[in-house]
């Protein structure tokens, strides 16, 4: 007589003990894998910006995300964007009574810059705030 008695239940289930016990490692194992491998939307969305040579982007997500292997078109990227926020705010000072004509695109690219960057949103937020009504024509 086995272990039992007269239930009518077999060695079976010892073997289901196993397998239960083999797929449970298996299964935690494959979905620590898949989040560890899962790429972050940020990693993504920097990959596609210096792809498409965006540096605004680039600056931005570089100033609310560090970035160790992008490092240097983390730089690159923050001093072209500086440089070109100069050149659009020492336009409008030259000209203070003409409207410029700028990209709404580029104008909300610059104030998302300004927001994630604490430097350089300290240095031109307020100049910035003057001239962007301007662009909103």
């Amino acid at each position: 007589m086995n272990y039992f008695g007269n239930l009518g239940l077999t060695t079976a289930m010892p073997q289901r003990k196993y397998t239960t016990i083999f797929f449970l490692p298996t299964i935690l194992i494959l979905l620590c894998l898949l989040s560890f491998c899962k790429k972050k939307p940020y990693e993504i969305k920097i990959r596609e910006a210096i792809k498409a040579n965006d540096h605004m982007t680039i600056a931005a997500l570089c100033s609310e995300y560090k970035f160790d292997e992008y490092k240097s078109e983390c730089e690159s990227s923050l001093e072209k964007s500086e440089q070109e926020i100069e050149e659009i705010i020492s336009r409008k000072q030259e000209v203070p009574f003409m409207k410029l004509i700028l990209d709404p695109d580029k104008s909300i690219k610059i104030q998302e810059l300004l927001k994630a960057n604490i430097q350089l949103g300290i240095k031109y937020r307020s100049i910035w705030n003057e001239t962007a009504e301007i662009y909103k024509e």
